[in-house]
């Protein structure tokens, strides 16, 4: 499969809040990137559709927002297969700012070497 992603990502092992995203409670934000998530779940969102994210870094008590849309599916080719089903999602709007320190935020942990970020938060 041929990457056609344009930024680097960041792994994670986020859960989401009950009800957040409209999708199960199951659901988990798996990578991230200054221009959108993937987010692992039974039941994802149709493509297009669009919704409104809330997201705290870690050791930061400002609650960013961020405007979303799906973007590509992911279905496991058959039922017994233990790969993911989830949704890709591209940040749509993100007030400057917030951009610049989620931007910032991403580049550190790039730079650490972090492959998989704990503590950030998705309401």
């Amino acid at each position: 499969m041929i990457e056609k992603r344009q930024t680097l990502r960041i792994e994670t092992s986020l859960g989401l809040l009950p009800g957040s995203l409209g999708t199960s409670t199951d659901s988990r934000i798996t990578d991230m990137s200054s221009t959108g998530v993937f987010v692992e779940n039974n039941d994802p969102l149709p493509i297009n559709a669009d919704l409104d994210l809330k997201l705290q870094l870690p050791n930061n008590p400002e609650i960013m927002s961020a405007h979303a849309r799906v973007v590509w599916i992911k279905f496991p080719k058959s039922k017994d297969s233990k790969a993911t089903t989830g949704m890709g999602m591209q940040f749509t709007n993100i007030p400057p700012e917030q951009q610049k320190k989620l931007n910032a935020f991403i580049e550190h942990n790039l730079q650490l070497g972090h492959g998989e970020i704990q503590g950030m938060h998705y309401i």
